[in-house]
């Protein structure tokens, strides 16, 4: 991957991170919870695309961990909204008062599973051909992902991401108008289109300042030393697991 398309990457990247942490502040039930899941979604369908992959929507939903598929999900949200319209008064008080720490947590989500994904698919992985096999190593790979984060602590990351944020003017507005964006239905056929159209280039200005320090965020010597970390576990927990499962076969 070249350095204009890995530069590309990052910026696709820190959009969809800043749509997950501006749902905190979209004022409609249940909403927030599908945005969240969305902007993972394109960022890691267009991690997957960047490497010069065919569209796989069922890959990218074992990586996402939603092997129903986006909108399958989004009827099981409308399913539940009678119980979600019901504790909304009380459920977005506290996710708004608690955003000054949930929104690191939210953008964070977003990138380490991008990150993880686009080191596997740098390494090799996800080059064969058949059905079955990609969807094993999405399983293995998000596994590995999953028990990496539950075991890590990640206060230095959320912190510095909370950092970054502190002092964008007008980034809670213009992220939630961003996060609403990402309800749109994906194309048909399942492609996913760049994040960038995806959120109806141009961004606003806050949003493109927003991206620049989060990016920016990563290169800090203390976060980059939590991912060399995280990183370290991960490629350990990916062995671990290969081999447990092609002992099983």
């Amino acid at each position: 991957m070249t350095e204009v398309w890995t530069a590309r990457l990052h910026r696709e990247w820190a959009l969809c991170a800043l749509a997950a942490a501006g749902s905190r502040f979209v004022p409609v039930p249940l909403v927030d919870d599908v945005i969240k899941e969305r902007a993972l979604r394109i960022a890691v369908a267009r991690t997957w695309r960047a490497h010069g992959l065919p569209d796989r929507p069922d890959v990218v939903d074992v990586l996402c961990d939603d092997t129903h598929g986006f909108w399958h999900e989004v009827g099981g949200y409308a399913a539940r909204l009678p119980v979600a319209v019901v504790t909304f008064p009380v459920r977005k008080p506290v996710r708004i008062v608690t955003a000054a720490r949930g929104v690191g947590r939210d953008a964070a989500q977003v990138l380490l599973l991008a990150r993880a994904v686009d080191r596997c698919l740098r390494a090799g992985w996800f080059r064969a051909g058949d059905d079955v096999e990609l969807r094993h190593q999405a399983r293995l790979v998000r596994e590995a992902h999953d028990r990496t984060v539950s075991t890590a602590d990640l206060r230095v990351v959320e912190h510095g991401l909370r950092t970054a944020l502190h002092h964008v003017g007008g980034w809670r507005e213009q992220s939630a108008d961003l996060a609403r964006r990402l309800t749109r239905r994906p194309r048909a056929g399942g492609a996913v289109p760049d994040a960038g159209e995806e959120l109806a280039e141009p961004v606003p200005a806050g949003i493109e300042q927003g991206a620049r320090e989060v990016e920016a965020a990563l290169e800090r010597p203390d976060v980059a030393g939590v991912l060399a970390a995280l990183d370290a576990r991960f490629d350990t927990a990916l062995r671990e697991l290969s081999a447990g499962a092609a002992a099983a076969r």
